[in-house]
Parts: C-alpha cells; sequence; structure tokens
C-alpha cells in the first residue's frame, strides 16, 4: 500500500494541560511544556471550577476565584518559552475540557494521573475514564517525571484496526522514539493453549509473528519509522508484563488503541486495556480511532464557553 510520509508532532497546533491544580499536576505540566518545545506549539491550560462549589458566590467573588486560579496556573507555568493561553471554566469537567480543545483545535490533551495510595497503581477517575472514551484526539495521563523525551513507545496490541491506528499516529508523533510493538500470548483460538511443550510454544510465537508482520504491512508508515517497529511477544497478562515493563523502563510510553462503541469512543480491548491503564509504571497514550464515526458521535459535549 501506498504510505504517506511520517510528520512529526509538530503538526499538533497546541496541546491542552488539564489541571486541577493539585501536585498531581506539575508531572502533566513538566510533561506538556516539554511536549510544547520539542513541537514548537501552544500550550492551553484549562483549568474547572465544580459549579456548585461557586454556585452561591456573587459575580464578583465569583471573578476573584477565577483570577485566583488564573494567577496559579500561570505562576505554576513559570518563566516558560512556549505560548501559553489559561482557560478557567465553570461546570462539568469533562465538557469544558473538551470544549476548549475543540475550540483552541488541540491535537493532545495531557493530565495528571493519581497513584492508590500505598499501591503505586493509577488511579482511573471519572475525569480520566470521560476523556479517554469520548475525547476525539489523543489523551495522555502522565505518572512520570519528564526526565527526557520518551525514549521508546510501546504500543499494546491485538493487531486490530484500531491498534494499528494507534502504532501508525504514535509514530507520527514521536519519530525519534523506538517503537515497540507489545502483543500478549494468551489462550485463544487462532494461537492455541498456553502452556505446552516448547513445539507449541514455538508454533505459536511463529503464529503470532506472523499476525504481526500482516499487521505491519497495512500500517500507514514511513520506510524509516517502519524499519524501526520491534516486536515484542510475551506469555500472560498483558496487565501484569506492562507492569513489569514499567517497573524496568518507566521512561518510556505506552500506548493504547481505541475504537467507537455503543455512541462513544471506548477502550478497544476493554478490561485488557483497564488493567494496563491501571497497573503500568508508565505515563499512558490513549488514541482513539474515529474513523467512520459521525461528527455528533465524536464531537465534544460542550455545555457551555469556557472562560479566561
Amino acid at each position: 500500500m501506498t504510505t504517506p510520509p511520517a510528520f512529526p508532532g509538530s503538526t499538533v497546533r497546541s496541546i491542552l494541560l488539564a489541571s486541577d491544580l493539585s501536585c498531581r499536576s506539575d508531572r502533566a505540566l513538566d510533561r506538556a511544556l516539554l511536549l510544547a518545545r520539542q513541537w514548537q506549539c501552544a500550550l492551553v491550560i484549562v483549568t474547572v471550577i465544580d459549579s456548585a462549589e461557586t454556585r452561591h458566590l456573587a459575580p464578583q467573588e465569583r471573578a476573584l476565584h477565577q483570577r485566583t486560579a488564573e494567577r496559579r496556573v500561570l505562576s505554576d507555568a513559570g518563566a516558560a518559552d512556549v505560548p501559553i493561553t489559561v482557560h478557567v471554566a465553570f461546570g462539568d469537567r469533562v465538557a469544558s475540557v473538551l470544549e476548549v480543545a475543540a475550540q483552541e483545535g488541540c491535537g493532545l490533551i495531557v493530565l495528571g494521573a493519581a497513584s492508590h495510595q500505598g499501591m503505586g497503581r493509577m488511579m482511573l477517575g471519572s475525569t480520566i475514564d470521560a476523556l479517554i472514551a469520548r475525547a476525539p484526539v489523543p489523551v495522555l495521563a502522565v505518572r512520570q517525571r519528564a526526565r527526557q523525551p520518551y525514549p521508546a513507545l510501546v504500543v499494546a496490541s491485538d493487531f486490530s484496526p484500531a491498534a494499528l491506528h494507534a502504532l501508525e499516529h504514535a509514530g507520527r508523533l514521536f519519530p525519534a522514539a523506538a517503537l515497540h510493538v507489545f502483543h500478549a500470548l494468551e489462550a485463544g483460538p487462532a494461537l492455541g493453549k498456553s502452556g505446552g511443550g516448547a513445539h507449541e510454544r514455538n508454533e505459536r510465537l511463529r503464529q503470532a509473528q506472523a499476525l504481526g508482520d500482516a499487521h505491519l504491512a497495512e500500517a500507514a508508515l514511513s520506510p524509516a519509522l517502519r524499519g524501526q517497529v520491534q516486536f515484542i511477544f510475551r506469555e500472560g497478562d498483558a496487565g501484569l508484563l506492562l507492569e513489569a515493563h514499567g517497573q524496568a523502563r518507566c521512561d518510556d510510553l505506552v500506548v493504547l488503541g481505541a475504537r467507537p462503541r455503543h455512541r462513544l469512543v471506548n477502550l478497544l480491548i476493554g478490561s485488557v486495556a483497564q488493567r494496563i491503564l491501571e497497573r503500568t509504571e508508565n505515563d499512558v497514550l490513549s488514541i482513539a480511532d474515529t474513523t467512520g464515526v459521525p461528527p455528533a458521535e465524536s464531537t465534544p459535549d460542550a455545555r457551555g464557553p469556557a472562560r479566561r
């Protein structure tokens, strides 16, 4: 098939950082700033104040809350060397973030991920869940400090069209990173039962490699990007395997594909993706494949204007 040239992340005009002004947003801010410099694009920062918390306030007090939040956001950003726009919105958090992202033409949404206390696992709050489900652009959940550009991408793949789209999109956003396609071998009609002797395991690996090669042949990647792809085949639970990977290589970026389903963009691999999101130590990029989704289904549900 004809492959278009790979495009760098700089084709993203702006990045949206969803900040709740807590310490967990600090790492997300650092990563968003690093990406904005790397891609030479603008950074849009939005913080949403729950209307229930300010409904009883007079307009002057409400405006004071807005100015205070804006000052805090700019103070956290410091003397950044990228263009920054701040939005302070009132209302539903997810709807407000999606509205600002659409209004500003943002190509990526970044937010911080909390951890279960004492467990070190990502806590999927309602905001992250809903953004991954509804955002028509990639969503980056940040856990690690932004020490450097991502050295490698680990694309969790079931060799589906949505996983292929995630591979293509992530590779183009991060063309300098090593590109790994991670596939967990589990029991199934295509690969046979787990376990068995060396011959059976080798046969399962051979079949998986054949599926991977066919998958890669369909990828719209430049020859340079295609040449960077390496397959990782492991037996076991994908969540546990990627948790172990994150402990060994916490600076890599894990990439998940998503597909439209039931009028929303839901995670492609369901409970497997949920386990990966919950368990991995890595930052996670969720990329939705909205090809063929009617605009009404992939457009953010805006419920009111965002306020600067």
